[in-house]
């Protein structure tokens, strides 16, 4: 049902969206809010190596799918959760958009925004593009970790977290031991421009 799609031939009407990100997958139909659902589920965890969802923290809970319950079902198994802002802490249940992801993610108080106006979306949504492709890297370390221990685990990806460090990758200066941040901003009135350090690893922009 996600546009753009096929406007003539004998595919007219087909979503490209889903022949881009739903090329070779076979289907099958879980209704998870039932019991046959979830056993069903089960049984195909039980054989899988992989389990990736982007369930709402709580939902997932409800529903009896956190790791724990998954674990008891195959220890092997290796689960990947795509969240907002990760399976807890303070923003964990908080709604999102594309929008308010980027937002806090840092990337829409760039040193080259407008004073005046709005930022502005992206074209095309991609934060969570971010995040499944960090859901795949970390997949396949927690893969080469299961190959020399024999466990799997839950990998929990921040779509915020990833955001941030697609474009702003210089907010993990201070995590790994190099404080100084510094930061222009264009955007303050000709003569106040200015660089501001902080110590603490946080941004500030001086005007």
């Amino acid at each position: 049902r996600e546009g753009p799609f096929v406007e003539a031939g004998p595919a007219k009407g087909q979503s490209l969206f889903w022949e881009a990100y739903g090329c070779s997958r076979r289907s099958v139909t879980c209704d998870l809010a039932t019991p046959d659902g979830r056993e069903l589920l089960f049984a195909l965890c039980r054989e899988a190596d992989f389990l990736f969802e982007s369930f709402e923290p709580t939902v997932r809970r409800r529903l009896g799918l956190d790791w724990p319950a998954l674990r008891a079902v195959n220890p092997k198994l290796i689960h990947v959760s795509i969240t907002a802002f990760g399976s807890d802490g303070p923003k964990a249940g908080w709604e999102e958009t594309d929008l308010t992801l980027w937002a806090a993610g840092g990337a829409l108080f760039p040193n080259t925004k407008e004073p005046d106006r709005a930022p502005f979306r992206m074209s095309l949504p991609q934060a969570w593009l971010h995040a499944a492709a960090d859901a795949a890297g970390a997949a396949l370390i927690a893969h080469f970790a299961r190959l020399m221990t024999g466990e799997g685990q839950h990998v929990d990806i921040s779509a915020q977290q990833s955001v941030a460090q697609a474009t702003l990758g210089r907010v993990l200066s201070a995590p790994v031991g190099d404080a100084a941040f510094e930061r222009w901003n264009p955007a303050a009135p000709p003569g106040q421009q200015r660089a501001d350090r902080s110590g603490s690893g946080a941004a500030k922009i001086g005007r």
